[in-house]
């Protein structure tokens, strides 16, 4: 569920949010409104499982993880 979650909000190497994903999949696999909305719905409760129990806010995840990332990295410069 995590990974099927994950591919959806990673475009190339960066986390994205889960709209700005959505709207470049609809446009490079084009299918009917009716079939994204299932698809839409069914990502939104998989998100809601996921953080039901984070204290993140998932439309704040690539805000989140790229700060953490850049604290890590920041440490790791450190230690050189």
């Amino acid at each position: 569920m995590i990974v099927h979650y994950s591919d959806w909000r990673v475009f190339q190497e960066k986390v994205v949010p889960l709209s700005q994903r959505l709207a470049y999949l609809q446009q490079q696999y084009p299918r009917s409104d009716d079939a994204w909305n299932r698809y839409e719905k069914k990502i939104r409760q998989i998100e809601t499982k996921i953080f039901s129990n984070l204290s993140l806010d998932p439309e704040r995840l690539d805000e989140n993880v790229d700060k953490e990332m850049n604290q890590k990295i920041d440490k790791m410069e450190m230690k050189i």
